[in-house]
Order: C-alpha cells, then structure tokens, then sequence
C-alpha cells in the first residue's frame, strides 16, 4: 500500500503552510515522531507527522481536524512495524482506547528499535496497561515509558509494577494522573527493592495513600538505584509520610522526593524537594 505523511506546518507571514511526504519513507529513516491533536487548531501543530494509509484516509486521518482515530490497529502496526525505525513516538491527546493500547502491546513486543515511548491522554484503561505491561517482559529496548492521563487504574499498575521484576532496560516510567491505588503503589515499590535499573518515577495525581507509601519507606532503605521519586497531589497522610522520611534520610542515592499537595502535617512533611 502507499503510505503518505503531514508534517512541517510552518507559518509565513500569517499563513500557514503544510509540506506533504511519503510517511513510508519518514519513517525508515527517521529517528522520532510526534503525533498530537490541537484543541485550537484545525491541523496539526509543527512538530506534528501523522501517516496514514491512503485508501484508508478517511477513518485513521481527517485533516481537518488533524489526527488519526481511535488508535486504528493498521496505523499502530505502520507505526511500530519495519520498515519503521523509529526511537521516539509521542501521541497526545488522541483516542487511543483499550483496543489501541492492545495493538500497540502487541507491536512492542517484537520491536527492535523504540526507546521512548509517550501515550498521553490516551484512554488506554487498564486493558491498554495490561498490554503493554505485558510485552515489556520481552521487549529490551524500551528505557522510558510515560502513560500518563490514560485512566489506568489498580489492575493495569500493579501489571506495570509486576514487570519491573523482570524487565532490565526501563529507566523512567511515568504515569501521571491516573487512578492508581495502593495496590498499583505497593506493585512498584516492591518491585524496586529488587529492580537495579529505575532512575526515575513519577505517579503525580493518582489516589496512593499510607499503605503504599509505607512500603515505598521500606523499598528506599535497600534501594541504591532510584534517583527521583515523585508522588505528588495523592492522599498520602502522616504515616506514609513519616515512613518516607524516615527512609531518606538514610538514602544516599535518591536525588529527589516530592510529596507536595498530599495530607502530611506540617511537621511530618519532607522540602517540597529533597536533594
């Protein structure tokens, strides 16, 4: 099939202008690619290539409104697939759904040249997690992994968490205003006090609370990796976070805590950053 691409949309003295490619060919020999719908635009931003297959332009690309849809498993596949040598793929704001995060699982698992992977605001739920999770256990390219916004709950956290036992090329993994509980919580920090490799956590905006952190406190006590741990805007209390505190304190490798915008008195609350 033939493949074609927008990208470039440059404006020049008030007027835009969008340069059209062969999709096919940016993506053999292209290193990354950023896929995002604008609320207030009616065609995509710069920084935007979206590529689709021709005969099937008018369900996966309306230009008009600049973006594919619903995460179309022939688009993923295009995407994710040789001759695809992509290192980077960042989608926002683009209705993924659980059937796209299914897709995408299902390429990342024989994909030999992605190391940053963005889904944001995605709706992937804990079905598209799931996927992913899944094929982390295989695939050994992938370093940084942001599913942030997706509405990822327990069940796709603790799958994310469980990974992180086996998999040994992820270095940050962020997952960002979703609706991750304790037990997701608990699956990370007890995969952390064996995992060698995570540098960089962040679960900002999502419903941990002291149960969690508790054993966030016991995994930093052994955890000689883990440089940044962000936990902001959850519902984290006194014990959780004298527990934390009580651990950084010993730490001599984590770099920065942030406990901001949680339910710790004052006089159990760490800097809003620990250095």
């Amino acid at each position: 099939a033939q493949y074609m691409g927008l990208r470039n949309m440059e404006e020049k003295k008030g007027e835009k202008s969008v340069e059209f490619v062969n999709a096919q060919e940016f993506i053999s020999g292209s290193n990354e690619l950023t896929i995002e719908k604008r609320k207030d635009e009616s065609i995509p931003s710069k920084t935007v290539v979206n590529s689709i297959p021709v005969s099937d332009a008018s369900s996966l690309l309306n230009f008009q409104y600049g973006g594919f849809k619903y995460g179309e498993p022939s688009t993923i596949e295009f995407l994710f697939s040789p001759p695809s040598r992509l290192k980077t793929i960042e989608i926002k704001s683009m209705e993924l759904l659980p059937e796209g995060g299914i897709a995408i699982g299902k390429a990342l698992t024989s994909n030999l040249f992605l190391t940053k992977l963005v889904l944001v605001e995605g709706k992937l739920g804990d079905t598209g997690a799931i996927s992913i999770a899944k094929a982390l256990e295989a695939n050994s390219y992938l370093t940084t992994l942001n599913l942030s916004g997706n509405d990822i709950g327990d069940e796709g956290g603790k799958a994310l968490g469980k990974v992180l036992l086996v998999n040994r090329t992820l270095g940050m993994i962020t997952l960002n205003n979703n609706l991750l509980g304790n037990e997701a919580g608990i699956s990370f920090a007890e995969a952390l006090k064996i995992n060698p490799v995570i540098h960089t956590l962040e679960l900002n905006k999502n419903q941990i609370g002291d149960l969690a952190a508790k054993v966030f406190g016991d995994m930093l006590k052994t955890n000689h990796t883990l440089e940044w741990l962000s936990l902001k805007n959850n519902i984290i209390g006194d014990v959780g976070g004298i527990a934390i505190g009580e651990a950084v304190v010993a730490s001599t490798t984590i770099l920065l805590i942030d406990l901001d915008g949680n339910n710790i008195s004052s006089e159990y609350q760490l800097q809003e950053t620990h250095y």
